[in-house]
């Protein structure tokens, strides 16, 4: 069982799960706990793709808001370790398709960083609206990592409403 799910030439085999988030019944919450920065989104019940509820961000002026999950994993490794981080998002605005976007963001940090991060990856930026889009981004997390977390953003280019939600949200560890 391999795909190259992004079309990026990478062939992702088996995984292993080490977060999940169907936000019906398996959330920790998205309050940005053990984030330096970051905002508090809520469970929705307007929009989800399987369930009930879905994680809500909106915006009605220029710029971006983000919120990280309250879950942050402990890893250990002894080499660097590809891990992939993916989601449903959905986006919603009253602007140019263009203009506003949802992301994926992949947070990796040491257990001593002082600043935001130690290292980011971030997924592609969806601007198709009004419909769900799955994103799924591999990365290859170094052995000086102790943690990884991930954040759902929005961005919104102008001064109208944009609103994203996210669902079904994970991070899994490729097998060897």
């Amino acid at each position: 069982n391999y795909k190259d799910a992004n079309g990026d030439g990478h062939i992702t085999g088996t995984t292993t799960p080490v977060f999940y988030d169907d936000i019906d019944t398996n959330s920790s919450g998205w309050n940005s706990n053990g984030a330096k920065y970051g905002s508090t989104a809520q469970p929705n019940t307007t929009r989800a793709l399987s369930g009930a509820k879905s994680i809500k961000l909106s915006k009605t002026s220029k710029g971006d808001v983000y919120a990280h999950s309250n879950t942050w994993i402990s890893i250990q490794h002894s080499q660097a370790v590809d891990y992939v981080f993916s989601g449903w998002l959905y986006v919603e605005s009253a602007g140019r398709s263009s203009q506003s976007s949802a992301k994926l963001d992949f947070f990796m940090n040491k257990n001593t960083e002082t600043n935001y991060f130690t290292i980011v990856e971030a997924s592609n930026k969806i601007t198709t609206k009004n419909k769900w889009v799955y994103l799924e981004k591999r990365v290859t997390v170094p052995a000086h990592i102790d943690k990884i977390n991930l954040r759902v953003s929005l961005y919104n280019g102008g001064t109208f409403a944009t609103t994203a939600w996210f669902d079904n949200l994970s991070i899994r560890r490729v097998n060897a």
